[in-house]
């Protein structure tokens, strides 16, 4: 295949403000970069109209539809880095454009029940699960798991603002997190839905893909995530990936490829000693942990998202077998914004989210979505312990208010490879 000259396109990003960071990676191999986060409302917030600016050199724009010629006439595509996005995603295609997105697919993520309703129809196996509608009804729920002994996980379809997945042992464990969860719903308390997935033994790696009209590519990463603190991977070819996880990608195939998935994508499984994977969470867009650290790793990423976008399949070339990632937080962006430094010579091992650089040069995270994840620190190498020291030696090198991060998340990880590797899964 005869690879274009990227230099003379213009590409544009959707975002909503999570992902510049993918943005700025792809910016030395285009002639522009324009970033893009819908700002406008009734009572419009500064932050969604400044995120991104001066971040690597991309060009923040205030306007999408004003660019759409000039990215089209370059020979450009547009990226939709998240999720939510796919009716417009679509429709651009619809246009004639060329874009990067799981599309339609991303209701797999959406919709908790759809998805497990598609499982099953595909002929994957389902963890058992019930649907509750209500916040108090939920807590009835769970006093009656408690009084028999079962534990599950707590997700909400959509919502994700909310809450995100959290375990449920105990109701004393879990009310106060229960209360915040009804604190936030005020009078949409009662209409909510909530999935209850009944927790089963076993382990959760991750299978991380590039997708192109719904299959992956030549190769991806075969993972392990401590949620929410770090993330430590595998380069494997998809042939190679462990067999219950391939399983899973293929057959959803078909499934993606109707829905118009071309896209970074990932899917999680628990598995049993048994070695059946149960899909339990389902990504289509650039998940955190992993894409942050896997499209640095990748040298040739910008062609390929050239591919995903044209539906030419691009062999992924990497820099590296072994990928880690740790997870970067500050408590003080829950409600102000936070400065970030370091040092220039491991900047291409940051990724931030939510950011922009005011007119002196100082690099701002903000507090938009209530969380209070800055980034991630990144490092991969030719052992899996080279790529864990180096992302921890980047961490290190940052400097933030309150700046906490997982300096033994590696060891976590490597628990469950070792445990993976004593299943018959394999390990790394």
């Amino acid at each position: 295949m005869s690879l274009p000259d990227l230099s003379k396109m213009t590409i544009g990003f959707y975002d909503h403000g999570l992902f510049h960071h993918m943005a700025e990676r792809m910016r030395p191999d285009f002639k522009e970069v324009l970033y893009y986060c819908p700002w406008k409302s009734g009572f419009p917030d500064y932050k969604k109209a400044i995120v991104g600016t001066r971040m690597s050199d991309i060009t923040r724009v205030e306007e999408f539809a004003e660019h759409k010629a000039e990215i089209k006439e370059s020979g450009g595509f547009i990226v939709f880095p998240d999720a939510g996005d796919g009716s417009d995603a679509q429709d651009l295609r619809d246009q004639g454009f060329k874009v990067v997105s799981t599309a339609s697919a991303d209701i797999l993520e959406y919709d908790r029940e759809f998805m497990k309703k598609i499982l099953k129809k595909v002929g994957l196996p389902v963890l058992p699960y019930e649907m509750v509608q209500g916040w108090k009804n939920l807590l009835k729920c769970l006093e009656l798991m408690e009084s028999k002994g079962e534990e599950g996980f707590i997700k909400i379809s959509g919502f994700r603002a909310v809450t995100e997945t959290f375990k449920f042992t105990t109701l004393n464990k879990a009310m106060p997190h229960l209360y915040k969860i009804g604190f936030k719903l005020a009078s949409y308390a009662p209409e909510m839905w909530f999935m209850i997935e009944r927790a089963q033994e076993g382990i959760e790696p991750g299978s991380d893909q590039f997708l192109c009209l719904g299959e992956p590519l030549d190769s991806g990463v075969y993972g392990w995530e401590v949620k929410g603190r770090g993330y430590s991977g595998q380069v494997r070819a998809f042939s190679k990936m462990p067999e219950p996880m391939r399983i899973v990608d293929q057959k959803l195939i078909p499934f993606l490829k109707k829905r118009g998935a071309s896209g970074l994508s990932s899917m999680e499984s628990r598995i049993g000693k048994d070695l059946i994977a149960h899909p339990i969470d389902y990504c289509g867009r650039a998940g955190t942990p992993s894409s942050e650290v896997n499209i640095r790793n990748c040298k040739n990423f910008s062609h390929v998202m050239w591919g995903m976008a044209n539906g030419e399949r691009v062999k992924p070339e990497w820099y590296a077998e072994y990928v880690s990632e740790i997870i970067l937080h500050s408590d003080v962006l829950t409600d102000n914004h936070v400065p970030v430094s370091f040092p220039d010579k491991v900047s291409k091992y940051v990724a931030l989210r939510n950011a922009w650089k005011d007119k002196t040069g100082q690099i701002w995270c903000l507090d938009m979505d209530g969380g209070t994840m800055v980034g991630a620190a990144c490092g991969w190498g030719k052992t899996k312990e080279e790529s864990q020291e180096m992302a921890l030696d980047v961490a290190r090198q940052i400097d933030c208010p309150r700046l906490d991060y997982d300096d033994q998340v590696f060891v976590k990880c490597n628990k469950s490879l070792k445990e993976a590797e004593k299943w018959g899964l394999g390990g790394f």
